[in-house]
Order: C-alpha cells, then structure tokens, then sequence
C-alpha cells in the first residue's frame, strides 16, 4: 500500500510537489505527551534545504 504525506513546508528538502518525500517521517508534540490538536503536532523529519 503507498501513502501519500501531503506537505506544505517549502522549506524542507522533502517537500517535493506537495508531498513529503522522506522514507520515514517522525511527529512528536509540542512540549506535551498528547495532543489535543493538529498544531501541538510537529514533525521531526523536517529539514531546512540550503
């Protein structure tokens, strides 16, 4: 099965046409345990592209 990770970071050197190109990716919380919402969500794969 693929999936598809739709991203709109386009500073990250995954973000190829919307998508995230990284073989895995990471999500952690902000500074929490659990989210209670997608923007205490972040991604940890992110990397700046130069």
């Amino acid at each position: 099965m693929n999936h598809v990770i739709k991203c709109n970071v386009d500073s990250c050197i995954y973000n190829v046409n919307c998508s995230c190109s990284a073989q895995t990716i990471e999500v952690a919380c902000d500074n929490c345990a659990c989210a209670a919402c997608d923007h205490e969500t972040l991604c940890k794969t992110f990397r700046k592209k130069n």
